[in-house]
């Protein structure tokens, strides 16, 4: 049977030795993270996410102005959406009690730690499980058509029913 050979620091040599240490070292410090892009991703992701919701929300009177424009008596329409607040994201939380010991007693402690991703550029943002969009404070509608009562009640059902808002928070006028 083959003896099996055990291999000692001499027959490695130190200048094997050294490099080994120093790549481990190298490899180490290229684990950590750097903090240099994380500033410039943060304030471009909550710029994009503000847009977004400014778009939604003009998208939405457009759509409106179309539907109003389909009402019996309606000629055109221009409608105004206000909002109240500016909407919450909700992020992931990341263990939010610790446990402490100590000689005598256990604890908990609340710890507020959000989950943190990354994308493939290097960019990290705290993980949204939930968006709330912001609530509408109410609908001004100027339209041009026939001037009744019917109509300016039609377009009062049609907001309401679309968007769940009270009566005294629409306003809509005949131009």
């Amino acid at each position: 049977m083959g003896e099996k050979k055990k291999l000692t620091l001499k027959e490695i040599g130190t200048d094997k030795l050294i490099l080994i240490g120093v790549s481990g070292i190298a490899l180490i410090l290229l684990s950590f993270p750097t903090g240099s892009k994380k500033k410039e991703s943060d304030n471009s992701a909550i710029v994009s996410t503000e847009t977004g919701a400014e778009d939604y929300y003009t998208e939405t009177e457009k759509r409106l102005e179309n539907i109003i424009e389909k009402i019996d008596g309606v000629d055109s329409a221009e409608v105004m959406i206000t909002l109240k607040g500016t909407g919450e994201k909700v992020v992931l939380k990341d263990n939010p009690y610790e446990k402490e010991k100590s000689k005598d007693e256990e604890r908990y402690v609340y710890s507020d730690s959000s989950v943190i991703v990354e994308n493939s550029q290097g960019d990290s943002a705290p993980y949204v499980i939930k968006e709330i969009e912001p609530e509408i404070e109410g609908i001004a509608v100027v339209y041009t058509g026939k001037e009744s009562g019917d109509v300016a009640y039609k377009i009062t059902n049609v907001i309401k029913a679309l968007f769940d808002i009270e009566s005294h928070k629409i306003s809509v006028v005949e131009q």
